[in-house]
């Protein structure tokens, strides 16, 4: 049977196995977050850092990956591209 995302994030099976976590959100406080799915016994994996804010690392992307100028971003920016 399908289950909503509210289902999901409240399963206490899933809880229970840190598949769902609550993490500290620096604008969003106390989120759940899907947890880490794999799972070693000598090395234990955890979420360190919440999920970024929408558009946080734009800047990043367009000037490291892309390429693109400071001048283009500021131009992509005000014309509200990006």
């Amino acid at each position: 049977m399908p289950r909503t995302i509210d289902e999901v994030v409240e399963n206490a099976q899933l809880r229970h196995r840190n598949q769902i976590v609550e993490i500290d959100h620096p604008v969003a406080g106390k989120v759940s977050t899907a947890g880490v799915t794999m799972k070693l016994s000598d090395t234990p994996l955890e979420i360190r850092r919440p999920p970024p804010t929408l558009g946080q690392h734009t800047v990043d992307v367009l000037s490291d990956w892309l390429s693109l100028s400071s001048s283009r971003i500021k131009d992509l920016m005000d014309d509200a591209v990006v």
